[in-house]
């Protein structure tokens, strides 16, 4: 639940599909449009933590490597997400079928700290096997552009706003 009511929509943990997280998405999105003022701190913070949180608890930066065989394209997931002009048709296409944020719970994330795994779940689906958040490693480096790209775009339609 996180500090606030409805603070959920601030993480991006197991949603298992493109539609899943677009709601969530659009949920965050519009609490945004909501809180322009650069003022509230502890809503910009939570706005920051989300889109960061979105490139680091999802395979969306795998996706675009895969879908680009590079990575050198850095596109902000609103971007795809707001087209309309059929750029990034195919692009969406791929994130249909294959995006998704990792489960994460407690129990098996213990389990797989002493090398045991939870025989329960399908560890394809954790936390483990999809986040890029290690920032050590060449798909975390990339999350983190990507997160770096998002946030700077949202600082700046904030401060556009003020």
């Amino acid at each position: 639940g996180g500090t606030i009511p409805g603070s959920s929509i601030y993480h991006f943990d197991d949603l298992a599909n493109y539609d899943a997280i677009q709601k969530n998405w659009s949920l965050m999105t519009s609490n945004v449009n909501k809180h322009q003022s650069i003022s509230d701190y502890q809503a910009l913070g939570f706005y920051i933590h989300a889109f960061q949180d979105f490139y680091a608890h999802s395979n969306y930066g795998s996706l675009l490597i895969k879908y680009y065989k590079n990575d050198k394209n850095k596109i902000p997931f609103s971007e795809v997400l707001n087209d309309t002009s059929g750029k990034y048709d195919g692009l969406r296409a791929l994130l249909r079928d294959e995006l998704k944020t990792g489960t994460f719970d407690v129990f098996t994330f213990f389990l797989e700290k002493i090398g045991a795994k939870n025989l329960i779940i399908n560890y394809e689906n954790t936390h483990s096997a999809i986040a890029d958040d290690e920032v050590e490693t060449y798909a975390g480096k990339y999350a983190a552009r990507l997160a770096e790209l998002e946030t700077y775009k949202t600082l700046m339609y904030i401060n556009k706003c003020n």
